[in-house]
């Protein structure tokens, strides 16, 4: 039974991984616990899907019995790294502008200065992009020796495709946290600047709190006016 399993369910579940997005997960045991009901066969199954990447078009995760499905086709991966490069190359370009902005226009109340001493936001937002470098390739080190999910370069590679809008998301995140440790600190050092990249999530989830809290306080100050 297992060994015909062996020859049929791979390609049932590369089907099964062309009906739902890039970077979704396909529950494995709850979708085939029907066609196979041994629970030790099913985890067989995973293993050796996981031996023989070629044989689907996903990433296997035998612990979780989940099952990441990638993008097909070579021109899809490449659009991959098109997208995250450019808005990586905006992201830069207007770390580099934004404080250039107001002496280029004139504008004395321009609330980003060039500074003299210390990073500019340029470098803080590079260097906050190692860091928060550095925090991905500690876990994908972690998951590498653990053998969960990352255990050749290609599931490395294959990580990115998996992740394409996380990533775009991080890259803004990461500006965000640069543009918040800039704005608020004088003479921003290389280490807090890569401190703040390996914590960008949460400088920049707090920075969007007070930010939307200030636009509700602002709101309803503006209601109270119109209507008043």
């Amino acid at each position: 039974i297992y060994r015909c399993a062996e020859l049929t369910v791979p390609d049932r579940v590369d089907q099964h991984l062309q009906t739902i997005p890039p970077g979704q997960e396909l529950d494995f045991h709850a979708n085939f616990r029907e066609a196979v009901p041994n629970e030790e066969h099913r985890v067989k199954l995973l293993k050796f899907m996981q031996d023989h990447p070629n044989c689907l078009w996903g990433v296997v995760n035998v612990d979780t019995g989940k099952i990441l499905s990638l993008p097909r086709g070579v021109l899809r991966r490449i659009r991959t790294y098109v997208w995250v490069g450019l808005w990586l190359a905006a992201c830069i370009g207007l770390a580099y502008e934004l404080p250039r902005l107001g002496k280029d226009w004139n504008i004395n109340s321009w609330p980003i200065k060039e500074v003299s001493e210390g990073l500019p936001l340029f470098g803080v937002y590079l260097f906050a992009l190692a860091g928060a470098i550095g925090h991905i390739f500690l876990d994908v080190v972690k998951q590498f020796r653990q053998g969960t999910v990352f255990r050749t370069v290609s599931d490395v590679l294959s990580w990115v495709h998996v992740n394409e809008l996380n990533i775009l998301i991080s890259i803004g995140t990461i500006f965000i946290a640069s543009f918040v440790v800039y704005a608020n600190m004088e003479n921003v050092s290389l280490y807090f600047a890569l401190l703040a990249g390996y914590s960008a999530d949460s400088i920049a989830d707090t920075w969007l709190q007070r930010f939307e809290k200030s636009v509700v306080e602002q709101t309803e100050g503006l209601t109270k006016m119109v209507f008043k």
